[in-house]
């Protein structure tokens, strides 16, 4: 019979027992998350948008699987090792600008889907017309977190050939390269806040808690009953939303914490 560990009782255990890590795996990392779009688009209100983000994320997989992304030097990755920094942050310290010629492929992919409704295709052709400098900039903004000046049609598709760079240069770490941080709730990556948590099912990571960064793809692991924002315990709830199911996932939760700015995770114990 499993149980629910105190709070205690959890920063007691083996930490070495639990992968701390979830690196992304190159060859599905974006095709798996485009299978998982098409089943949420079934008879969901915005499922011609998230058919056209499918279409998007599917474009990223097959410019992923061309791309060589390129690894910051030895003496970079050993600095952040040895100041608990991220090996490639989003702000500053890596490369931003290699982003923009993986943008191209991405949108020729979209524009060629049939039936591509006009003010999708006219959003394609008015980011194709921006100049280098002002898509750079937009890409800083993005990557800042706050998106300042930038047009939200045209985000998205920005974001993705950010993702692709970060998510490929990830994708080339080992997890003993990636140091631990002092701020454990941003991506040990590249610095990025999470935009969710999952409990995974299977393997080694069976039962555990990773947040997702939304830029890397990489997912580091978070214990349940904290809070990512503030890591506070005391007002954790648990309220249950479907108790069918494989018994991997029975009695299914969701983890939510009363403080602003508590995320959403599912639980996988009964």
């Amino acid at each position: 019979m499993q149980r629910i560990l105190e709070p205690g009782q959890i920063e007691s255990l083996d930490r070495t027992s639990i992968p701390r890590l979830r690196m992304p795996q190159r060859a599905e990392v974006f095709s798996a998350r485009a299978a998982r779009l098409r089943q949420l688009a079934d008879a969901h209100p915005l499922g011609d948008y998230l058919r056209l983000m499918a279409a998007l994320v599917d474009a990223q997989q097959r410019v992923l699987d061309n791309f060589q992304a390129e690894r910051p030097s030895a003496e970079s990755i050993e600095q952040a090792q040895q100041h608990c920094m991220p090996l490639v942050p989003a702000t500053g310290g890596y490369d931003a600008g290699r982003w923009q010629p993986l943008l191209t492929p991405l949108l020729d992919a979209v524009a060629a889907q049939p039936d591509l409704p006009a003010p999708v295709r006219r959003v394609l052709d008015r980011i194709r017309a921006t100049d280098p400098a002002t898509l750079e900039a937009g890409a800083l903004s993005l990557l800042a977190g706050h998106g300042k000046g930038v047009d939200a049609a045209s985000a998205p598709f920005l974001m993705a050939a950010l993702q692709v760079l970060w998510t490929g240069v990830a994708s080339t770490f080992d997890a003993s390269e990636v140091p631990m941080l002092d701020v454990p709730n941003v991506c040990p990556v590249c610095g990025t806040l999470p935009v969710a948590s999952v409990v995974r099912i299977g393997g080694a990571h069976e039962g555990y808690r990773y947040l997702a960064c939304g830029l890397c793809s990489t997912e580091w692991h978070m214990v349940r009953v904290k809070c990512t924002h503030c890591e506070a315990s005391e007002h954790v709830a648990y309220h249950v939303v479907d108790k069918a199911g494989d018994a991997a996932v029975s009695g299914a939760e969701v983890l939510t914490a009363a403080d602003a700015g508590g995320d959403v995770a599912k639980r996988a114990d009964g």
